[in-house]
């Protein structure tokens, strides 16, 4: 009987603790826009992370399709995720088909967490190069710098990196849709894919463009970059 009851306490002590770990869900009502028809975007903050928005500072996107929806860079943190999440939910109750991730850094994919909770069998796309940088620590160090600018925002976030690679020029059919890759070596990052959605008329281009802002490089260049943009306006698209 004693046994039973320290092992009760044990486990209710582990819960409050886990409880503990996790920071709280991200504050505001983020609406998503609708920029095309099915084609959604949540326009987050653009200060640098900080405690006040929870490391919330990227774009997330998502598609609906007649199968299922395709998430675009789900955000900075399992907070921001959980988000999207709701903010789809409140869409459509359609599944979530595929997750794509348009380069390294972990404020655009550590919300990957919270879509692979809920759908674990996911697939997650990003370029080639993203995967063995995030497992030689890249990842990791995302979240310790996260961690430290948010004071603890983004607590209980974990590393889930995208485990399906694409290059240039690959194209995936998914709920009816194509997802022509562009990558053009080095832009922003050395790791940046766009994503040209033609039945949509649509370009997602990562960080390679920023409003009211210049972007840093980190493996990039300046004239890389405006390649890449030149290859995102070759294709006739309307909406980026």
């Amino acid at each position: 009987m004693h046994k039973r009851l320290w092992l009760i306490a044990l486990l209710s002590f582990a819960g409050v603790a886990l409880a503990l770990t996790r920071a709280a869900p991200i504050r505001g009502e983020w609406v998503p826009e609708q920029v095309a028809p099915g084609v959604y975007v949540i326009h987050g903050p653009t200060e640098l992370p900080s405690p006040s928005n929870q490391g919330f500072m990227n774009n997330p996107a998502f598609l609906v399709t007649d199968d299922g929806v395709v998430v675009i860079d789900p955000g900075s943190s399992v907070q921001v995720g959980e988000m999207v999440l709701a903010r789809i939910e409140q869409v459509t109750d359609r599944p979530v088909l595929a997750v794509f991730n348009t380069h390294i850094h972990g404020d655009h994919w550590l919300g990957n967490q919270a879509i692979r909770a809920k759908y674990p069998a996911v697939p997650i796309y990003g370029h080639e190069r993203v995967a063995p940088k995030v497992l030689a620590g890249a990842g990791a160090e995302w979240v310790q710098m996260l961690l430290r600018m948010t004071e603890q925002a983004i607590a209980g976030t974990e590393v889930v990196g995208p485990d399906h690679p694409v290059n240039d020029g690959d194209e995936l059919a998914i709920g009816g849709q194509t997802y022509r890759v562009m990558h053009n070596d080095k832009a922003h990052t050395d790791t940046d894919i766009m994503l040209y959605v033609q039945e949509k008329g649509v370009v997602f281009l990562g960080d390679n463009a920023g409003h009211q802002r210049i972007l840093r490089l980190e493996g990039g260049s300046f004239t890389g970059n405006i390649e890449a943009l030149g290859q995102a306006l070759a294709t006739g698209a309307t909406v980026f």
